[in-house]
């Protein structure tokens, strides 16, 4: 009942070998090492965000005057802001390291054989950026927005 296709893929598909099998592991790990700088990734993210609407909903009802000028504020947020870039740029450099790598190992896990090791420095500027771009887009948002509330808070306190 065999029309003869099944052997023609068997002969087209490489053996797998125990070096095969270790290039698989280690394009596994790599995957693995990708997922759980993800899976942190947002847990910072929502931490993040979750800490900037709890000082705020804190200030709103308590009437809590936090920085007495809106440069204050600012410059806060100026800094949160440029530390959270850091950080997305440095996981981002990662999440590319981990791809390289992990399509370097399963090149080498089908036999193909790569002259030489990925190079991970390489991601532009540019892609990184608009990567990381909804997620420093809505935190500069929700900068702005509790700046906003924030300094609502300073100038209706009765407490000055």
């Amino acid at each position: 009942m065999s029309n003869g296709t099944t052997s023609s893929l068997s002969s087209t598909t490489p053996a797998v070998t125990p070096k095969s099998e270790q290039y698989i592991a280690l394009a596994e790990l790599t995957q693995k090492s990708f997922n759980d700088r993800r899976i942190y990734e947002w847990k910072v993210n929502f931490s993040l965000w979750a800490s900037v609407g709890l000082v705020v909903y804190a200030a709103a009802s308590k009437h809590l005057v936090l920085f007495h000028s809106p440069e204050e504020a600012y410059t806060v947020a100026f800094f949160l802001l440029g530390f959270y870039c850091l950080f997305l740029i440095m996981v981002s450099r990662g999440h590319n390291t981990d791809k390289k790598w992990k399509h370097y190992y399963m090149l080498k896990a089908e036999g193909d054989n790569p002259q030489q090791p990925p190079i991970t420095d390489k991601t532009s500027i540019l892609t990184t950026v608009l990567w990381l771009l909804p997620s420093i887009a809505f935190t500069v948002l929700l900068l702005y927005i509790a700046i906003q509330i924030l300094a609502q808070i300073q100038t209706s306190c009765p407490c000055q």
